[in-house]
């Protein structure tokens, strides 16, 4: 028998079959419990996350069960493809790349990252302008800020004579390696708080704080420009997800300042607008 010959074989009985009227009701009733089946017992097992979230608390569920009830998402499949490389590349995706993904859609990704944003402010204090008299308080302070971000990102810390926070705010946003930094950006919130010093900080993605060249050349050029402004660099804190490097407790701020004395002193004195690395 020829190839073509049997393939229309094949057809004509699996044709036969589907439309007798018995085999044909027996199979779809038989793939319509399959489907229904399928779904209840999704359904089941987000109720019963429900359950023993409200008995147990969260800390009892897995991340799959907690991923599903924040996003609404029942398929286990799906669950396990988010989180196959971790929580926190899944919370770094931008909005539209992860509603495009198979069994997302787009309110899904709007739970999923609402959820991340809730939980990074739950972090950050309330107090509205709290004492930060260290470097470690001043990371306590902006790490939320930074958790999860896939770029660098510069900001300003406002003080006032007595360490109280006056101002903070985001000036830069550059890219997983660089961020350009305007020094008028820089020095115009400090400005307006009336500032008598602030603080630089800019997180490092890839997770490795030790400050490049560009990041020193940086706080010196800043250092520069406050003495003009009769203002001061108190530190520049170089962090990531998990620590931090303090200009200020390297020494560094002290280097930049002597070396800031040197060049103010020189008549050919200008501001440039270099990177962060």
């Amino acid at each position: 028998m020829e190839f073509n010959q049997l393939i229309l074989l094949i057809n004509n009985s699996a044709q036969a079959v589907l439309n007798t009227p018995d085999m044909h009701s027996e199979l779809l009733a038989e793939g319509l419990a399959i489907g229904i089946a399928g779904e209840g017992t999704q359904r089941q097992s987000l109720d019963s996350a429900r359950r023993r979230l409200v008995q147990y608390g969260a800390d009892s569920l897995s991340d799959i069960e907690l991923l599903a009830l924040v996003s609404g998402i029942n398929s286990d499949a799906v669950l396990q493809d988010l989180l196959a490389a971790g929580l926190k590349p899944l919370f770094q995706e931008a909005p539209d790349q992860l509603a495009q993904r198979p069994g997302v859609g787009l309110q899904a990704a709007s739970r999923i990252l609402g959820s991340l944003t809730l939980a990074r402010r739950l972090m950050v204090r309330h107090d509205a302008r709290p004492k930060l008299k260290t470097p470690d308080d001043i990371y306590g302070f902006v790490r939320p800020h930074f958790l999860g971000l896939r770029r660098e990102e510069l900001h300003v810390l406002c003080f006032s004579s007595r360490h109280q926070l006056l101002h903070h705010c985001r000036v830069s946003e550059g890219t997983a390696d660089q961020c350009t930094v305007d020094p008028r950006e820089v020095f115009a919130p400090v400005l307006t708080a009336r500032a008598s010093g602030f603080v630089l900080v800019h997180n490092h993605p890839s997770g490795d704080v030790e400050p490049s060249t560009l990041d020193v050349a940086l706080t010196r050029q800043l250092a520069e420009g406050a003495q003009l402004l009769c203002t001061r660099l108190l530190d520049h804190l170089v962090v990531s997800e998990k620590t931090y490097i303090s200009m200020y407790q390297r020494g560094l701020i002290d280097q930049v300042r002597a070396s800031a004395n040197l060049r103010l002193s020189s008549a050919n004195h200008s501001l440039t607008a270099p990177h962060l690395r």
